[in-house]
């Protein structure tokens, strides 16, 4: 049964660091026991311009693991691109989780990224 569908990110990215998800979706994010990850990228510019997307899952909101591969990993942008990933169902969320989004490419940039997490619970 769906628990939540929420944007979670929403905003313009230039540049290869890291960034993330709001510390208010922490808790929320961690109330499901299997998430879906969709996105929009709208704008890509850059030589060859990819996104990757990775659950991080951590007890307190301060130390977070990742699951090992990204749920969105390196998928490749155009003008407008539409994407999805979901976590391993061996993958156990804590109490706090985030997302961890990274354009990867040369001087990589998108005008606009949406985030969605769609949660389930069992």
């Amino acid at each position: 049964m769906r628990q939540y569908h929420q944007v979670v990110f929403d905003r313009d990215v230039n540049g290869t660091n890291a960034l993330y998800t709001s510390d208010e979706f922490n808790a929320l994010l961690s109330s499901a026991d299997v998430v879906l990850i969709t996105y929009v990228a709208s704008g890509a510019t850059g030589t060859s311009p990819t996104l990757s997307i990775t659950i991080e899952t951590g007890p307190d909101g301060e130390h977070f693991l990742d699951s090992g591969t990204p749920e969105v990993n390196a998928d490749a942008l155009s003008a407008d691109t539409f994407g999805a990933g979901a976590m391993s169902s061996e993958f156990v969320l804590s109490g706090k989780t985030r997302l961890k989004i990274q354009l990867g490419g040369t001087s990589p940039g998108v005008s606009r990224l949406r985030v969605w997490v769609t949660g389930r619970g069992n």
